[in-house]
């Protein structure tokens, strides 16, 4: 039960670790998206 607990917190902090890379990739992507849309107007 412990070892499952242990690899339970273990994926939340990854997650959590993982939650800025996400958003700054996510916000990465609208950006050039933007900047390919006001390329073509």
């Amino acid at each position: 039960m412990s070892l499952f607990l242990r690899c339970l917190i273990t994926l939340l902090l990854l997650m959590l670790m993982s939650i800025p890379a996400v958003s700054d990739g996510i916000a990465l992507g609208i950006e050039s998206r933007f900047q390919f849309m006001l390329l073509f107007f």
